[in-house]
């Protein structure tokens, strides 16, 4: 995503949210796409706001485009069996 990105913007609370019920399980980090143009090219992201989904090896599994409600975060999250 992108500091400046409104969608991302509305998304923000929505993590804090999640990592604050789930940090123990998950690790959720925000990238600034503007400031790491190089994970830009390396995942591939053409649209923000992506959410990627790693697993514990590193190897994304899955990703989404776009905003995000916090429920479909999480059941996203207890589908991929992370939470």
């Amino acid at each position: 995503g992108a500091t400046t990105c409104i969608p991302c913007k509305e998304m923000k609370p929505i993590l804090e949210e999640i990592v604050a019920e789930h940090g123990d399980k998950i690790n959720l980090s925000f990238i600034d796409v503007r400031y790491n143009s190089s994970l830009t090219t390396k995942y591939k992201i053409s649209l923000i706001p992506t959410q990627l989904f790693f697993d514990s090896a590193g190897q994304e599994v899955t990703r989404h485009v776009g905003k995000w409600s916090k429920e479909d975060v999480v059941a996203h999250l207890e589908e991929l069996g992370f939470i």
